[in-house]
């Protein structure tokens, strides 16, 4: 039997600092609000009851949290082997984003930065996307270069955006970056 490290009392919160490789298993149960600032006070059990769980669902994903957490998490890709990664699930980056990229560099003088790409936890799906200029590349990203433009991506957003397409679109309801992730496995109904 699996030791015991999450119990149902344990918060929301205390989960995720405590083991944050059990974050995904969370979002597979449907478990969507674990980034949620208002959530982290929850308890497991509160949590889940809140989104409707049956008591035997939420008994196998606690089993399966406490599998989880006590495996030692995997070791870091190199940076060498996460570009090889790169160039075969590939980041894509539409013609329309990259213009819209470059426009917005000019418009705010920023020709010599790079843009940084970002997977950070929060929201109500678990994970939130942050598009940003930056200086230049920081130690540990990976730098790809397309239309002219260096986009920086740390190794572990990277492996939460394997395949994902960044996007601009202008429609009646606004227009903005749209970032398509077949790693997104569903969305909140929050």
């Amino acid at each position: 039997m699996t030791k015991q490290l999450i119990h149902k009392d344990m918060t929301l919160g205390e989960v995720v600092e405590k083991y944050p490789q059990c974050v995904q298993v969370m979002l597979d149960y449907g478990l969507h609000c674990v980034g949620c600032h208002a959530s982290t006070w929850e308890t497991l059990e509160q949590g889940t009851m809140g989104h409707g769980m049956s008591d035997d669902m939420f008994q196998e994903m606690l089993q399966e949290l406490n599998k989880t957490a006590g495996q030692t998490p995997e070791k870091k890709v190199s940076s060498t082997s996460a570009k090889e990664t790169l160039t075969k699930e590939t980041l894509i980056v539409t013609d329309k984003a990259a213009e819209k990229i470059v426009q917005l560099m000019k418009n705010e003088g920023k020709e010599n930065s790079v843009l940084r790409v970002q997977v950070i936890p929060g929201g109500c799906s678990g994970m939130n996307y942050d598009l940003a200029f930056d200086e230049g590349p920081q130690e540990g990203d990976i730098v790809i270069e397309k239309y002219g433009i260096m986009i920086c991506i740390d190794e572990e957003s990277l492996s939460h955006m394997k395949g994902a397409t960044i996007d601009f679109v202008d429609s009646l309801q606004g227009s903005g970056f749209k970032i398509n992730n077949p790693e997104t496995k569903s969305d909140c109904g929050c």
